[in-house]
């Protein structure tokens, strides 16, 4: 166990309250990460709360269970706060009573009380940390501020793979994986073993613990298959006709068209994973850009790469913030002119 797992472990041995949050925008690997987090911090007996950002779709809720079982959705306490200008209404004294179903809080002042001076406001009860699970910089700033926290953790890909870091955690909380965390997480490091340059023994050694733990390989199967359904893999078939490497940039390139999702009844929001498959049929790529067409004239892209200093500096060229090991572009009128801008970052940090 290294310092910072270890340090983290007695962060968690001395909190009570926490908040996991993750901005996934169909991404299912960091979804399935923040609820591995919060499945175990539940069976730790902490209050934890899952904040996933946005709306999850159905398909995608249904697969998490199949991993994962039901899932305790304990949103964060909120609470309502009595603000007043004590300059000019200073309270002398404060009660509180119970009258029937009626409960009255009762303020005194020896000057004039002004019900207009007192304001009421909802927030949520503060939490002794709050999680973030790779979050864009916009995202982190959003979550930090709307939820109350006395500590904040940033879990990321900038260093060291997240689904290797989750791991880690996991095995440093319990002494026995509890079973239900032991199969989400083992289909999470059958998505990372697909990488490009992974440490073979290290992928070997948390299969084995996991499978130990009780995973259920058919269970981890059945429940992918579900999920992208044969439209997917049409869709994904589309995408690796379409595409080609440019053996100069050392980039993949993809395409898919709009009369690719109406053709194969898909959507945009299973481009995550389309990009997923792309990157580990060609682990030699440096760099992997898919484009779509999100509708008529509005032209957007994924764009991921091995060397994450690289690809850190072409996301903040581009001004896009970096998630994890991709970054998400959009508001182009044509491919030819998202692929040309692409392009040119590739070209200028190379």
């Amino acid at each position: 166990m290294n310092e910072a797992i270890q340090k983290f472990k007695e962060m968690i041995g001395q909190t009570s309250s926490i908040v996991v949050a993750v901005n996934a925008n169909n991404d299912v690997n960091k979804l399935l990460l923040a609820t591995i987090l919060h499945s175990a911090f539940c069976e730790l007996n902490k209050k934890s709360s899952l904040d996933v950002g946005s709306i999850i779709d159905e398909k995608t809720q249904r697969f998490i269970r199949a991993l994962c079982g039901n899932i305790d959705q304990s949103a964060q306490k909120e609470r309502l706060v009595i603000k007043l200008d004590s300059k000019s209404m200073p309270v002398s004294e404060l009660q509180y009573e119970k009258i029937g179903d009626s409960f009255n809080i009762i303020l005194e002042s020896a000057n004039p009380l002004n019900p207009n001076n007192i304001k009421i406001e909802k927030t949520r009860a503060p939490a002794d940390l709050l999680m973030l699970i790779d979050p864009k910089e916009s995202d982190a700033e959003s979550f930090c501020t709307n939820t109350p926290h006395k500590e904040v953790v940033k879990l990321s890909s900038k260093d060291r793979d997240i689904i290797i870091k989750v791991s880690e955690i996991i095995f440093s909380l319990f002494d026995t994986i509890p079973n239900k965390l032991a199969s989400p997480l083992l289909y999470l490091i059958t998505v990372q073993e697909k990488k490009p340059h992974q440490n073979v023994l290290e992928i070997l050694e948390i299969k084995q613990r996991l499978l130990l733990a009780g995973a259920n390989q058919q269970k981890i199967n059945e429940s992918r298959e579900e999920f992208l359904g044969s439209a997917f893999w049409k869709l994904f078939g589309r995408a690796l006709a379409r595409s080609e490497f440019e053996k100069r940039l050392g980039t993949l390139w993809s395409f898919l068209p709009l009369s690719d999702f109406k053709k194969t009844g898909q959507d945009a929001s299973m481009i995550t994973r389309v990009f997923d498959e792309l990157r580990s049929l060609r682990p030699e790529a440096n760099f992997t850009a898919l484009l779509w067409e999100e509708s008529a004239k509005n032209i957007c892209a994924v764009v991921g790469g091995n060397d994450a200093s690289l690809l850190s500096l072409i996301a903040t060229q581009i001004r896009s913030p970096l998630s994890s090991t991709y970054f998400l572009l959009n508001g182009f009128e044509t491919f030819s002119e998202a692929e040309l801008k692409i392009r040119s970052h590739i070209q200028r940090v190379l």
